[in-house]
């Protein structure tokens, strides 16, 4: 077994044989949903290929975060993203990873009673000061060229791989067991349960969650 930035596991024992979930990647996808399960008391197993933390997409990652987002469905995530990630009681480190650096959102006029809307339901929900704007050729030197702009003050970025390595800390701290250097060569059935075969032996699971990045080229086979 391996804790977060140890050496790749090297044998078949290092790997447990059974898990609730297994996680495929440690980043911050899979660092997320293996804190929040292992939390509850589900039996975590995450496997990572690369020895350490964000080598895929999160380490690529800009690490951007705002309350508001025109996809509804994401937004309904950012909201309490964005409190998490400004609440030091959150995080192992005892600081919040948050670098409220601000927002512009620039959209159509049309979409001006929406972004009130929106500024109103971040203020409540936060205690910020986010606001719209749509009387003004420019906002924080960002030219409007008409359109109306949400600005987000206390909206920021973080770093992915700090925010990773903070969960899985706290994944292995609530008994979920993370190994880097584990490779997945295939998901099968058994018995109507998904198996797990890697290069450091087989799990069986309850379940499997892919959690490997929009830019992972080689999905997993199965």
């Amino acid at each position: 077994m391996n804790q977060v930035g140890a050496a790749p596991a090297g044998r078949g024992a290092d790997l447990p044989a059974h898990a609730d979930v297994v996680v495929v990647g440690a980043g911050i996808t899979g660092a997320a949903i293996a804190h929040h399960l292992a939390r509850r008391g589900a039996c975590v197993v995450v496997v990572e290929q690369s020895p350490r933390t964000g080598a895929g997409a999160t380490g690529r990652s800009g690490g951007m975060v705002r309350a508001w987002d025109p996809d509804p469905a994401i937004g309904d995530l950012a909201l309490p993203s964005l409190a998490v990630y400004r609440d030091p009681g959150r995080w192992v480190s005892g600081r919040a990873p948050l670098h409220a650096v601000g927002s512009v959102t620039v959209a159509h006029p049309d979409r001006e009673p929406a972004l009130r809307d929106a500024a109103e339901q971040i203020n409540g929900a936060l205690g910020a000061s986010a606001h719209v704007v749509a009387d003004r050729d420019e906002v924080a030197g960002i030219c409007l060229v008409g359109g109306v702009a949400l600005v987000e003050p206390a909206a920021g970025w973080v770093a992915p791989v700090a925010v990773t390595d903070d969960w899985l800390v706290q994944a292995t701290a609530d008994g979920a067991v993370v190994c880097h250097g584990v490779r997945v060569h295939a998901v099968a059935a058994r018995g109507g349960r998904p198996v797990v075969r890697t290069n450091a032996g087989t799990v069986r699971a309850g379940a499997v969650i892919a959690a490997l990045g929009p830019w992972a080229a080689d999905p997993v086979p199965g």
